[in-house]
């Protein structure tokens, strides 16, 4: 059965109704997103986006980032691309904050903190102020294997 957090549609076995409630409360302008694994403090959204499996900060993030083999666009570029792999890197006047990673069919997927981990339809549902992550401040991008 597919969950969308914003109707709370849950089952017994499904992810606990409390995360969708966090997303809801942390981030007022996430509409339509959906919830993919629960919230957990063992990892964070830097974390996710490059691979591993702990929590990690900002500076060990766009290391990672560098490591990859991930480049950073020229300019904020989040259409969808063939053999592109992206990550969006967001930040507020304090520094960088969230790190989001592009699916093959253009939504994204992001950790949120402490929370759960979810798919959403665009950025702009996670940036802004409150508990969101400041305004995308760049894209980086890698080429990676084209599904068959």
């Amino acid at each position: 059965t597919e969950q969308r957090a914003y109707d709370m549609t849950i089952e017994a076995t499904a992810i606990p109704l409390r995360d969708a409630w966090k997303v809801r409360e942390w981030f007022p302008r996430a509409i339509d997103f959906e919830i993919i694994a629960p919230s957990d403090w063992g990892y964070n959204c830097y974390a996710y986006a490059v691979g591993k499996n702990y929590w990690i900060g900002s500076f060990d993030f766009m290391e990672s980032l560098d490591k990859l083999g991930y480049k950073m666009l020229p300019e904020v570029n989040i259409e969808v691309e063939l053999g592109i792999e992206k990550v969006a890197v967001f930040r507020d006047d304090h520094g960088i904050t969230h790190g989001s990673i592009q699916r093959r069919d253009g939504r994204w997927e992001s950790k949120l903190g402490p929370g759960p981990l979810i798919i959403h339809n665009d950025l702009e549902s996670i940036s802004g102020g409150g508990y969101a992550y400041g305004k995308v401040w760049a894209v980086y991008a890698r080429p990676c294997e084209v599904a068959a």
